[in-house]
C-alpha cells in the first residue's frame, strides 16, 4: 500500500464511488491481484486525477496488432473536401466495456479497499489497439470514405455541406445505435477550418497546430527531443494542388 496525503485519500474515496455507482468498478476484496494508484493535479487548479500503474500487467501480456492509422497516409482523403466536422467522445475508455474474463487483472488498492474495473483501462497495452477496432467495427463502412478516426477522435469532411450533413447523420445514427455518447463541448460541425490530431484541416491544405508549433519554440535548446520534433513536422505538410 502507498502512503497517500489525506487530500488524495479523500478523492479516492470520493471517485471510487462515483466510479461504482455508474457501475464501471466494483468492490472486490478477494482479487488475487491489484494495482497501486497515484493521484496527479489535472491542469486545473485543485483538480485532481487517479491514475493506476498498469506496468506489472503490460510486462505480462502480448501485445495486438494495432489498426491505428497512419496519419501522412489518411490525409489524402481530405484532397478536394471543403467543410468539416470533428467529433469527440465523453471519456472515451470508460464507454468500452470490459470483458467478465479480463476484469480480474485490472483491479486497483485503495486504504478502504480494492475494486475492480468493469471498463477498459487507459495505458493497459492492448487499450488502443482494442479501441480503435471497436471504432472500426462501428464505423468501418465510413472510415476513409469523407469519415477520419483517431481513436475517439472523429473527423468528417465532403465537398458540400449538404454532403456533409449527410455524413453527419449516418455517423450520429450509429453513435445512437451503440450508445455512444459526445462530449458536447468538444464537437464542431460545418467548419471551414478543423483541427484534428494536431493539424489543421482546410480547403488551402494541412499545417501544423499553432499549439504543436508553439510547444517546439518553448522546447529548451539542445533537447535531444526538439531534433525528433522537427523531423516529425517537417516530413508531415501538405498543400493541395
Amino acid at each position: 500500500m502507498r502512503r497517500y496525503l489525506p487530500l488524495n485519500v479523500e478523492y479516492m474515496r470520493s471517485h471510487a464511488a462515483t466510479l461504482e455507482a455508474n457501475g464501471m468498478v466494483y468492490q472486490n476484496n478477494r482479487a488475487t491481484w491489484a494495482a497501486a494508484p497515484r493521484i496527479v493535479p489535472k491542469k486545473e487548479v485543485g483538480d485532481l486525477r487517479m491514475t493506476i500503474d498498469s506496468r506489472p500487467i503490460n510486462a505480462c501480456t502480448e501485445p495486438m496488432h494495432s489498426l491505428m492509422p497512419n496519419l501522412d497516409s489518411v490525409m489524402v482523403c481530405l484532397v478536394g473536401k471543403k467543410v468539416y466536422f470533428t467529433l469527440d467522445w465523453t471519456k472515451g475508455y470508460w464507454q468500452l466495456p470490459l470483458h467478465a474474463d479480463s476484469q480480474m487483472y485490472f483491479s486497483f488498492m485503495t486504504p478502504f479497499g480494492v475494486y475492480t474495473l468493469t471498463r477498459v483501462l487507459m495505458g493497459q497495452t492492448d487499450a488502443v489497439a482494442y479501441c480503435q477496432s471497436v471504432v472500426h467495427q462501428m464505423f468501418g463502412e465510413l472510415l476513409f470514405r469523407g469519415l477520419l478516426a483517431w481513436f475517439d477522435y472523429l473527423l468528417g469532411s465532403a465537398k458540400t455541406t449538404d454532403e456533409l450533413l449527410d455524413l453527419l447523420e449516418q455517423v450520429l445514427t450509429i453513435c445512437a445505435q451503440f450508445g455512444l455518447k459526445l462530449s458536447p463541448k468538444k464537437c464542431h460541425f460545418f467548419l471551414r477550418e478543423a483541427e484534428w490530431c494536431g493539424k489543421v484541416i482546410s480547403a488551402n491544405g494541412i499545417t501544423h497546430s499553432p499549439s504543436r508549433i508553439q510547444g517546439l519554440v518553448d522546447l529548451s535548446p539542445g533537447r535531444r527531443p526538439a531534433v525528433c520534433v522537427c523531423h516529425q513536422l517537417n516530413a508531415f505538410e501538405h498543400a493541395w494542388l
